[in-house]
């Protein structure tokens, strides 16, 4: 009987079999085999002389540590555990396991693309194909399993009435959309969106990305086996491609004519090129997406120019003097902070519910904001986000923080 589905998965899981959906404890136990599985391979590809297959432990890296990555984000929930010396939680911890794990990961795919360029000069043809064989074969089943894995979708934000879409005029509503530029949410970055294809598709682009590198190991190994004939009894193999690539030990004679292709020599360090940029591929938007959260980058498709021009058009607020948003840990939520002069200080509380309900509108849910005393809009007045002049230091200044 088949485990129920899990509904925060996004894929309909009531008839994956057991053993690829597994116990709750199961993911701990697949970090364990894909661990096992990256050993196995790298021993393998050494002994074997296969650059393909090293590029597949790599891949399979990959994808442990991507499972430990988010086996610590479970344990670690955004904000808990703060203390003295780290009172702000662990919530970017995850981030910074994913930086170095890219980062570590793209010096080795750079490092064998080099070596597999060398063996295109010089090539070789990898010993034990069985054994090549049968770790390919092994790696299809634990790769299907680990992809199969429910993925943790983030936590959606407690939002006030603010952000009701509903509550909005239809022309907030457009003005919205083209800050936002097609009207999703700024806390969650396009390289984490949902994609719209549906949860089988998603599953089987999964499932071919994963098992690539082992079918490929799989296929040249019993190409391998199957067309290439290897030096028979005491006999030493010529380098290199020669039609006849064996003689005997002790004779200079040449064995009689054998029909053997040269291109067998190739595949392996070709495939392993391949496989190598494909995986840089892979690994860029991680590496990009978690550099640009520890640089504290604002959200990508947010306008910062029009989120400030709303800011401005605000009742109460005569100008905006500084203006920072940047994504907290990448897919949960955004922070900003906004420094604004108000016409009329002395009632400043209703213009800072006005500002946040600006920010709320256009997905950012944790502000600060700093009123200050009003000056005349020509004076000291910013030309844009990014521009900081500075008036005079105020004689009062007044900060008020909401979160929701």
């Amino acid at each position: 009987m088949a485990a129920p589905p899990r509904k925060k998965s996004g894929i309909t899981l009531s008839v994956l079999p057991l053993w690829l959906m597994g116990a709750p404890d199961w993911p701990a136990g697949q970090l364990y085999l894909s661990v096992s599985l990256f050993l196995a391979e790298m021993v393998a590809g050494r002994v074997t002389a296969s650059l393909l297959l090293q590029v597949c432990a790599f891949h399979t890296l990959e994808g442990t540590l991507a499972l430990a990555v988010s086996l610590l984000d479970a344990r670690l929930p955004a904000g808990s555990h703060p203390t003295w010396k780290n009172t702000f939680g662990w919530a970017r911890a995850p981030i910074v396991g994913t930086l170095v794990s890219a980062v570590f990961l793209s010096a080795l795919c750079v490092a064998l693309l080099a070596e597999a360029l060398r063996r295109i000069a010089e090539p070789r043809l990898p010993e034990h194909p069985l054994a090549l064989m049968g770790i390919g074969a092994l790696a299809i089943p634990i790769h299907l399993a680990r992809e199969g894995l429910p993925r943790k979708h983030p936590p959606k934000l407690d939002i006030g009435p603010c952000c009701n879409k509903r509550s909005l005029p239809q022309g907030r509503k457009q003005e919205k959309e083209d800050l936002l530029g097609n009207g999703s949410s700024s806390h969650k970055p396009p390289w984490l969106e949902e994609r719209r294809e549906g949860p089988w598709q998603t599953l089987y682009l999964r499932w071919m990305v994963a098992c690539f590198g082992p079918v490929a190991v799989f296929l040249y190994s019993l190409t391998v086996h199957l067309l290439w004939t290897p030096c028979l009894g005491q006999a030493v193999c010529l380098d290199h491609c020669f039609r006849n690539p064996c003689r005997p030990w002790e004779t200079p004679d040449v064995l009689p004519q054998l029909s053997v292709a040269c291109w067998p020599l190739y595949v392996d360090p070709g495939l392993a090129v391949v496989a190598a940029v494909a995986l840089l591929c892979l690994v860029w938007p991680t590496l990009r997406a978690s550099a640009l959260v520890l640089l504290q980058a604002a959200p990508e498709g947010l306008d910062l120019w029009l989120l400030e021009q709303r800011l401005r058009a605000t009742e109460g607020v005569a100008t905006v003097r500084e203006l920072h948003v940047w994504q907290l840990d990448g897919h949960r939520s955004s922070v900003a902070t906004a420094h604004v002069d108000c016409l009329d200080v002395a009632v400043y509380e209703p213009v800072v519910r006005r500002v946040k309900r600006v920010f709320c509108e256009h997905g950012i849910h944790v502000v600060t904001v700093e009123p200050h005393p009003g000056r005349r809009p020509n004076e000291g007045h910013r030309q844009g986000p990014r521009e900081r002049q500075l008036g005079p230091a105020p004689t009062e200044l007044l900060e008020f923080e909401t979160s929701v």
